[in-house]
């Protein structure tokens, strides 16, 4: 459990020097504060639509499927924050084109796929 945590903590330590870094090569300025700042209400609405589908489907799985399993758990919590990802990315690159933060947002998302390599390989069978 500690090596696992080890390796996702330097993966996020990894990814965040490599944000820093791109955004210094490319010079892509952070826009705004702590928070995202959605491009539009329609994107708004589609990313709280992903949020309570994927709701939905977690609490359809744990009450009427098979609650203990957590690689599906894992495995749909990864798809959502990749349609997450893909939405943010995709009204970034058509609405704010020109302050090219659509670039972070891909990589941010691409990023979830070794973090979900490591916990899906250490995850008790």
């Amino acid at each position: 459990m500690l090596l696992q945590f080890g390796i996702v903590a330097l993966i996020f330590g990894v990814l965040y020097l490599g944000e820093r870094w791109l955004r210094k090569r490319l010079h892509i300025q952070h826009t705004g504060g702590f928070f995202y700042e959605r491009v539009n209400k329609t994107q708004s609405w589609i990313e709280n639509g992903i949020f309570v589908l994927f709701l939905i489907i977690e609490f359809f799985y744990a009450f009427f499927v098979d609650g203990n399993s957590a690689i599906f758990f894992i495995l749909i919590l990864a798809a959502y924050f990749i349609a997450y990802q893909v939405v943010r990315f995709y009204f970034e690159w058509k609405y704010r084109r020109e302050n090219r933060e659509y670039i972070i947002i891909l990589i941010c998302g691409i990023s979830y796929v070794p973090i979900l390599a490591v916990v899906l390989f250490f995850l008790p069978r």
